[in-house]
Order: C-alpha cells, then sequence, then structure tokens
C-alpha cells in the first residue's frame, strides 16, 4: 500500500519519523492512502499501565514487585524532601575551563551533598583520535583528585558514569556497555563510583529514572517527515518519545540497535523520569506524568546542568558561574540554594539496576553502598 501526503495534510504536535508507530486519517482509493491528518499514538500514563498488568517490576533489578507499590519506598521517598539529583552532560574532561567548573560546582554543592551526580558523556572533546584514551586518562585522573579532595562532604553521594555516543567502547550502537575499566582504577578509592551502562536504569526510592545520553533530538528533526516549529520542539519531542514507548524511535539506518537487546530500549511502564542527555539546548516537560529532561550541553561555554529535586518531581535549570575570586555563594545559580541536607540513604533506595545485556556486576556497590567496581 502507498501513503500519499500533500499539502492539506495535518499533523499533530509531534515528531513524525520514518519507522515510528502513528495514526493516520484519510481516504483509500487503488492501493493509494491520501492522508488527511496524522497522529501520535495516545500516551498511556505509568499508572494507567499497571492497572492492567498488576504490580509487577517491569523495570529491572531484583524485586518482583514494582518500587512504587512498596510501601517502605515510597515512605523513604516522604521522609527525604531535600534530595536532589545532579545531571550535567558533555563533560569535557581534556578541558580546563570545563574541569574548573566541575571543581566549582563540587565546592558549591559540598555544603548540600546531593544524592547523585550523573555524569553523561562525551568525556572527551576530541573523540576517536590517536590521543583520546590518554587525554581521558588525564581527564579522569585530575576529576578523581577533585572527588578525593571533597570525600568528607560526599560520603553518602553516588556518582555514575554513562558513556557519550563518541566515548571509547566495544561497539558503536545502543545499547553501549560502559566506559574501558581501566579508566576505573583512579576512583577505587571513592565510594559509590559506578561506570554504567548506555543507557542506564536508576531506581530512587520509589521512583524509575531512565537516563540516555544520544544526540535524538537533532536526529528525529532532521528524518522528520513533518516540520517541528523551533519553540514547540521540547513539548513535541517529549511527546512523541513517549508515545513510542522507545529510546531510539529512529529507522536501524539512522540509529542502529542491537537487536537481541532491543528490549532494554523499551519503557513500559513509562518512568517516572527519562532523562535524554542531548546537545540541543536545555528543556524540561512532564508528559503523562514523566519528567521528560535535557541537560544541554555542559561544556558550551555556559556550564549549565540539570537539578532533579524527586520529592517534589521538579527540574532546576543550574548553570555554573565562574567568578574571579572563590566566593561559594556566587558559584552555583539555581532556584533553591538553601535546602538543608538531610541524607539518609537507605542501601536500597538509590541503585543502578543491573543490566541482563552485560551479565556484568557494575552496580553491586550501589546496591551494597560499597565502594568500587567488579569488572
Amino acid at each position: 500500500m502507498q501513503v500519499e501526503f500533500n499539502d492539506e495534510t495535518k499533523f499533530q504536535h509531534s515528531i513524525f519519523t520514518e519507522g515510528s508507530v502513528a495514526i493516520f486519517q484519510g481516504s483509500y482509493d487503488a492501493s493509494l492512502l491520501t492522508v488527511r491528518e496524522v497522529a501520535s499514538v495516545p500516551l498511556e500514563p505509568a499508572e494507567e499501565t499497571r492497572a492492567t498488568f498488576g504490580n509487577v517490576n517491569w523495570f529491572g533489578g531484583e524485586d518482583p514487585i514494582a518500587f512504587r507499590c512498596n510501601t517502605k519506598l515510597c515512605v523513604a521517598e516522604r521522609t527525604n524532601p531535600n534530595a536532589q539529583i545532579v545531571i550535567l552532560s558533555d563533560v569535557h574532561l581534556d578541558n580546563s575551563r570545563v574541569m574548573q567548573a566541575v571543581y566549582h560546582m563540587l565546592s558549591g554543592f559540598s555544603g548540600d551533598p546531593p544524592l547523585a551526580f550523573i555524569f553523561c558523556g562525551n568525556f572527551c572533546s576530541r573523540p576517536r583520535q590517536r590521543e583520546t584514551m590518554e587525554l581521558l586518562h588525564t581527564g579522569f585522573r585530575r576529576l578523581a583528585n577533585q572527588l578525593n579532595e571533597f570525600a568528607s562532604s560526599f560520603t553518602s553521594t553516588h556518582f555514575i558514569f554513562v558513556p557519550g555516543p563518541d566515548d571509547p567502547c566495544l561497539n558503536m550502537v545502543l545499547p553501549r556497555p560502559h566506559l574501558p575499566g581501566v579508566l576505573f582504577k583512579y576512583f577505587e578509592q571513592i565510594p559509590n563510583c559506578m561506570f554504567a551502562t548506555n543507557p542506564v536504569r536508576i531506581q530512587y526510592a520509589s521512583q524509575e529514572i531512565v537516563v540516555i545520553r544520544n544526540d535524538l533530538v537533532e536526529k528525529m528533526c532532521r528524518h522528520a517527515v513533518n516540520t517541528v516549529a523551533a519553540e514547540n520542539i521540547p513539548k513535541s519531542f517529549a511527546k512523541t518519545i513517549l508515545s513510542q514507548a522507545h529510546l531510539s524511535p529512529l529507522p536501524p539506518h539512522v540509529a542502529p540497535v542491537l537487536w537481541e537487546f532491543d528490549h532494554v530500549m523499551t519503557m513500559h511502564p513509562l518512568p517516572d523520569v527519562l532523562v535524554v542527555a542531548d546537545k540541543f539546548k536545555s528543556f524540561a516537560e512532564i508528559q503523562a506524568d514523566t519528567v521528560v529532561c535535557n541537560p544541554g550541553s555542559f561544556s558550551s561555554g555556559s556550564f549549565g546542568f540539570h537539578v532533579y529535586l524527586p520529592f517534589e518531581r521538579k527540574i532546576e535549570d543550574s548553570a555554573i558561574d565562574l567568578p574571579a575570586d572563590r566566593n561559594r555563594e556566587n558559584l552555583i545559580t539555581h532556584e533553591n540554594r538553601g535546602r538543608t541536607p538531610i541524607l539518609q540513604i537507605l542501601p536500597s533506595q538509590l541503585r543502578t539496576c543491573p543490566d541482563p545485556i552485560f551479565d556484568s556486576k557494575l552496580y553491586v556497590a550501589a546496591l551494597n553502598n560499597q565502594p568500587g567496581n567488579k569488572f
């Protein structure tokens, strides 16, 4: 059957790409469907999905029951209203200005330690070159030195590293394994450091968080069959990726996926938070009770990042100011800097769920609150 679009075809507020699932309305004649309107698949909030499938844990991890159905986890979440998770993307560790901004960020949060720092790649500004690994070794060693300097402040904070699309890896398609294990040697003495896969699933109390580092917004807009106004891209993107319930709703020749592990890319039921770390400008949208956010590129010059507040289910758009002096009050600018730190993390409250695709024990440290990883 052939499908025809014309100037009168109307597209709803979504990004429609080749290979995505959509609803067509039009007239059919002689094996030709003339499309009048294209609509996205209706969003199904997680609560509606669980009303049908029960409280089975589809997210991952060892618990057979969904986290939000666990009374103890719900209570633990409510008793920690000041919890926060810091999310950065494109942290170029070979850039001295970026390293200075990271140091200022750590200094600013040292008095109010977050639950976790999520560092997303790319971690080098000169990827896929002969000197890339040497630059990464130097950058991660310097970052480890910075973390050691604030070790007494971040005793219960988790540090999660998600590889970017240009970081060295065994394969260049999604899902991707963790960064090379040789880089982790610099973090062996730092508690709660994890080299995660891309994408990675994180549980905090009763909340499910999915993090993926991929330039999805640019790819989807480039291969869309419709045109979306620039100011509508964040909302349209959030609606599209959640309606597809897949982290890469693109054809294989655009965004190849290891088919035997495609189930890792699905989102059913929808998570509480979806972090799509992209070079596109930062944004935060809420669709079907799911927070969809992009922290933007930390290395772009403004040193922007996101702070997620689980208790409020809110994203704070934040940035680093690099002043001439070292006055900590000027280091971080975001909406609520005066929160009182109350951090009581249960061993099972924050963890990166073991991903079945790599059969590794990357996240034993998070489960048992122990330092180091097993490779």
